[in-house]
């Protein structure tokens, strides 16, 4: 069951929402992991237009969950190191 089935399954209610985010990963997968961090980060697309009020937690949330299906989890964002530093 894909992310998508599962939340609408789950929570019917918020299935638009989600459709707004299935639709903001694709973004994440056009422009690349990366180039899409800088986007939140930047708050505009590479065209100069800015995220609006709705589109920055959609995006973050996207980032997320791509991060979750994509990136090790060292590199995931909000990843704190939990090691023994040697001295």
């Amino acid at each position: 069951m894909s992310y998508q089935e599962n939340i609408n399954q789950n929570h019917p209610q918020d299935s638009m929402p989600d459709q707004a985010i299935a639709a903001m990963l694709d973004k994440v997968k056009e422009f690349g992991f990366e180039q899409f961090q800088e986007i939140i980060a930047l708050g505009r697309w590479p065209d100069g237009t800015l995220l609006d009020q709705a589109e920055k937690p959609v995006a973050l949330q996207a980032l997320i969950i791509y991060e979750h299906q994509y990136v090790p989890l060292s590199e995931r964002t909000g990843f704190i190191f939990k090691g023994h530093c040697s001295n």
